[in-house]
């Protein structure tokens, strides 16, 4: 879907996978904010339009936080939106805070995508968002790369990982994270049975845990292909593993190796 607004022009800014500078941040009151403030007619008329479309992509759209608020009263009241796009807007702690109270109200959003952003700048954006998805029963895909997200907000995701049981696949990589952050995400995912597909590339956390997090992976997925359902992700990325194919099939020894597996992370 393409915007009716003028595009943010792409510019230098911080560098993502394979050294690729990413659009950068625009400052409080810069070119972003006053091209968002005069298109919030545009942006409504945009949103009105596609009230019951299964996707909405505003990628790139120079929203800010001001048009992230609209955007979150548009998810808040629709019932049709699954997959959200809103990557390289400038959002910031106002706008993510704002979004976290329309999701809270959705039943129908499966996947959100955040990338290059900078809802960490401020780690109670981060956190916002954090505390409405401990209890959210829809969003299985988060997409938070390259978001300044640093070791306190590490903190909110691992906690929000303790109790959330529908994320799948999380991508935190590019964020300053950090070794105590790391070490934050590793206890949350101890006690994730869900999440089979972390990514952390350029997050700093140290070798340790990536190692660590690889393993509890394994673990959940392999879990998953146990679970009854022939169709569930879990089950398949599983069967298609070589790690985990050869318990796939479940039964006795299949149970017993997770029970060991259990065991060991203790």
């Amino acid at each position: 879907l393409k915007p009716p607004w003028p595009r943010r022009p792409w510019r230098r800014g911080r560098r993502g996978p394979g050294g690729r500078r990413g659009p950068a941040a625009q400052p409080d009151g810069g070119w972003g904010t006053m091209a968002t403030q005069n298109n919030i007619p545009a942006l409504l008329n945009h949103l009105d339009a596609h009230r019951e479309s299964s996707t909405l992509s505003l990628a790139y759209a120079s929203i800010g936080d001001d048009g992230t608020t609209e955007v979150a009263k548009f998810v808040r009241d629709n019932p049709f939106v699954k997959y959200l796009d809103l990557r390289g807007n400038n959002i910031q702690s106002k706008g993510i805070a704002a979004l976290a109270n329309g999701i809270k109200i959705n039943r129908s959003l499966r996947s959100l995508n955040l990338k290059w952003n900078s809802i960490g700048r401020d780690p109670s954006g981060i956190a916002a968002l954090c505390a409405v998805l401990k209890s959210n029963l829809t969003i299985g895909h988060l997409d938070l790369r390259n978001n300044r997200i640093n070791n306190v907000g590490a903190r909110s995701v691992g906690e929000m990982l303790t109790v959330n049981t529908t994320i799948t696949h999380l991508d935190l990589s590019w964020n300053d994270l950090g070794v105590d952050g790391g070490i934050a995400l590793l206890d949350g995912l101890k006690h994730n049975n869900t999440v089979i597909d972390c990514q952390l590339s350029g997050s700093k956390v140290g070798e340790e845990t990536l190692h660590e997090v690889a393993f509890l992976l394994r673990r959940n997925r392999a879990a998953a292909a146990y679970k009854s359902h022939p169709d569930d992700t879990g089950a398949k990325v599983a069967a298609a593993d070589p790690s985990t194919s050869h318990i796939a099939g479940g039964g006795p020894t299949a149970t017993a190796a997770v029970k060991v597996q259990s065991r060991d992370l203790q």
